[in-house]
């Protein structure tokens, strides 16, 4: 969905003139197959097995592309409601609502939606849109839900000032058994202990990893070029000698927390590692760009 809301700020070279000056993006609508939708979560399928290819070479996870519809609607219709239990109902909405709290959901039959739900409801802002990233929300803010709800459906955020070692990370990356498959959604930032100059991105959907280079943190870069007040948004996240670097990751599922946080914990420096020197630790995680992005400079512990 997000190519379609950028379409609007593309311009014709020829008058100058943007597609949202004569069109308006009114609302991204998502429409989920209740009976399914958990079946496509946990799901391996690409677009091409399933036969869904929408050019030659398509391998995109399916899986991905559900999440990726959920998380970016402003509306979502919750269709087939009428072949599912009240308890299966539960369960999806809860889920739903926890991926993306701020869409509006219709329980529906047939997709049979009355159309001001769907229609000129202005729900869509391309402010919003271009920062749609909303998955450290909870992280930043704390659990502003109840831990555990009535369908089991939670989150919490993960954090830990200690960085992860890059070969038991690696386990995590791509043995999908290292998370239950109770855990539906998991992203956040990461701190690697052999890359100490940016952070790593996360996102796990049912059985899919995915692993990439994030942002600089500001603790690697000099104070003098950091944007003025960034230091009292810093300050509640710093801790010396490490700053800003920490893993932040939100966990969605069904799942008894303890468990969770001890798994993640155990791919964690153990106190004695906290004290070697990192860059002697293998590192055959995906390559990022750049020898400095890849931890390839001197660096203190």
């Amino acid at each position: 969905p997000l190519p379609v809301a950028e379409t609007f700020t593309f311009d014709d070279r020829s008058s100058g003139t943007l597609l949202k000056d004569v069109a308006r993006l009114d609302t991204m609508v998502t429409v989920v197959d209740g009976v399914n939708v958990l079946d496509h979560m946990a799901s391996s399928a690409t677009t091409a097995s399933a036969g869904q290819a929408a050019y030659e070479g398509d391998e995109r996870p399916m899986a991905q592309l559900h999440m990726d519809q959920i998380e970016f609607a402003n509306v979502i219709i919750l269709n087939k409601c009428d072949l599912l239990q009240e308890e299966q109902k539960g369960r999806v909405r809860a889920l739903l609502r926890r991926i993306n709290p701020d869409a509006a959901v219709y329980e529906t039959t047939r997709s049979n939606v009355p159309l001001n739900a769907v229609l000129n409801t202005k729900r869509f802002s391309m402010t919003g849109a271009e920062a749609h990233e909303k998955w450290l929300k909870e992280a930043r803010e704390g659990e502003h839900l109840p831990e555990s709800e009535e369908y089991g459906i939670r989150s919490f955020p993960w954090r830990r000032h200690r960085p992860f070692h890059p070969d038991r990370l690696a386990k995590l990356l791509n043995d999908p058994d290292t998370l239950p498959p109770s855990v539906l959604r998991a992203k956040g930032l990461l701190w690697v202990a052999t890359r100490p100059n940016f952070a790593g991105i996360l996102s796990c959907v049912g059985r899919l990893r995915h692993f990439s280079q994030g942002q600089t943190w500001w603790a690697a870069m000099e104070r003098d070029l950091w944007p003025e007040g960034l230091w009292e948004d810093l300050k509640p996240l710093w801790q010396e000698p490490h700053g800003d670097r920490m893993q932040e990751i939100v966990i969605i599922g069904s799942f008894d927390r303890a468990d969770i946080e001890a798994r993640l914990d155990a791919l964690l420096l153990t106190d004695e590692e906290m004290q070697q020197d990192w860059s002697t630790f293998v590192d055959e995680l995906p390559a990022w760009e750049g020898a400095a992005a890849n931890g390839e400079h001197d660096h203190a512990h």
